[in-house]
């Protein structure tokens, strides 16, 4: 976990299986914190990626990006 000067998580990496060639291999997983907003009255993350990063390059998996948060909801 990587963290900023003021403590806001901007990204997490792990070794996970990945499906490549026909095969399986253990490759570095990132999801990079690319923006922080207020939703709910709380600093949130807005926008973050998830990201396989392998010799050949980053290979962005999923860019996502979060436009409300709702809390305690009746549904």
């Amino acid at each position: 976990m990587t963290f900023d000067d003021v403590g806001r998580l901007t990204n997490f990496t792990a070794k996970r299986y990945r499906t490549s060639e026909g095969g399986f291999s253990i490759d570095a997983w990132s999801t990079p914190i690319l923006a922080y907003g207020e939703s709910a009255g709380l600093r949130l993350p807005t926008r973050g990626q998830a990201v396989w990063n392998v010799p050949s390059g980053d290979l962005v998996h999923a860019d996502l990006q979060i436009g409300e948060v709702e809390y305690n909801s009746a549904r």
